[in-house]
């Protein structure tokens, strides 16, 4: 899940082979969220469970009732982009060392989110550079143009000499 004006919306869904689908998880409101907010806003994985709070709003449909969820804080050079959300069925879902490992995984994925956003920024950049390179070279076509008519139409000899004596323009 990716954070947005502090909502947490669903991007990308993944289920074990014969696994349920979990594309049932609702756009998450921080603010309706204290614990999920705090935990992100502390960058610290959360475990939530059916006496947990707003447990119906984290939970999709097809995962049953007695389930659990870790979220896992995605964030890279202190900013937190969103969550790495788990669910599982038994009993304490992750060992500490599988939550050491998710932890990683979580902080790799937010570097890659940051590079794609940096790499969009990058494009962006790049295609307004190449419309103002466009159109300051049809100003200086447009403005060479100008001075060759102008010198044309003079009807006395014009040389025009750079600093070393080098001729630059004739009429």
């Amino acid at each position: 899940m990716l954070l947005s004006d502090g909502i947490l919306r669903s991007h990308a869904f993944l289920a074990a082979p014969g696994g349920r689908d979990l594309r049932g998880i609702a756009d998450l409101v921080l603010a309706e969220l204290p614990a999920l907010a705090q935990a992100l806003h502390e960058n610290r994985p959360l475990r939530l469970g059916p006496a947990s709070e707003a447990w119906d709003l984290i939970r999709p449909p097809a995962v049953p009732e007695e389930s659990e969820c870790w979220m896992i804080p995605l964030a890279a050079a202190s900013e937190v982009m969103g969550a790495l959300v788990l669910f599982g069925s038994r009993e304490g879902v992750l060992s500490p060392e599988e939550l050491d490992v998710l932890e990683v995984l979580a902080g790799q994925l937010a570097i890659s989110l940051v590079n794609a956003r940096l790499f969009g920024e990058i494009r962006a950049h790049a295609a307004q550079l190449e419309v103002r390179v466009a159109a300051r070279t049809e100003e200086l076509h447009a403005a060479k143009e100008r001075t060759e008519a102008i010198l044309r139409s003079v009807g006395v000899p014009v040389l025009v000499l750079d600093l070393r004596g080098e001729l630059l323009l004739v009429n």
